[in-house]
């Protein structure tokens, strides 16, 4: 799903392309069509306005090397608010992809005396915190966006906070306890509710 501005829209034979930005470059949106002058059954309930935002979704696909989404639905955004809240959430997963998740001390970090803050990040991320609950809180905040997350990811946002031998353990006590489960593969987990 993308959140993007619809520049143009354009009928071919059998399809129905849209020219969308989501501000990090331009894309292609093709709707193909059953029959000869027939309307994709997405498009039905959307009407092209120029200029708007809609949330498109679909499946990217590429064909003679130019990449294009092949989309099954669009829809104008209602509210500006919606689009804020989509950029707002592509920050805070970037952000926790790169750097991951801040530990609950670092959270209250207490605002009278910088010094102390230092020292009690220090302590977590140096040992003493339960790794298992610290990679627990991370995936718990990673499949709030996406229902899977998978080993190479986590440890990329995690790598600062433990070494690879203490994420490893904390991944088999979470499995070993039933608290997260393997999906399509051994290194792609999700939690349990």
């Amino acid at each position: 799903m993308i959140v993007a501005r619809v520049i143009e829209k354009h009928q071919e034979n059998m399809r129905t392309i849209f020219d969308v930005t989501d501000g990090t470059g331009f894309f292609k949106v093709i709707f193909y069509q059953k029959g000869e002058n027939e309307i994709p059954m997405a498009l039905k309930e959307y009407t092209f306005e120029e200029n708007t935002y809609v949330r498109v979704y679909g499946s990217i696909r590429v064909f003679k090397e130019e990449k294009a989404i092949v989309g099954t639905k669009i829809e104008k955004l209602p509210s500006m608010n919606e689009l804020t809240n989509h950029f707002l959430q592509t920050f805070v997963a970037s952000q926790i992809r790169h750097k991951g998740l801040l530990s609950k001390s670092e959270i209250k970090m207490n605002s009278g005396n910088p010094q102390s803050n230092q020292n009690s990040m220090a302590k977590t991320v140096g040992g003493g915190g339960d790794k298992a609950q610290i990679v627990l809180d991370l995936m718990k905040e990673v499949t709030k966006t996406s229902r899977f997350t998978h080993k190479n990811d986590l440890w990329t946002m995690i790598q600062s906070k433990m070494s690879n031998s203490d994420f490893t353990a904390a991944l088999e006590n979470l499995l070993s306890n039933g608290t997260i489960f393997t999906t399509v593969d051994d290194d792609t987990f999700s939690v349990t509710d």
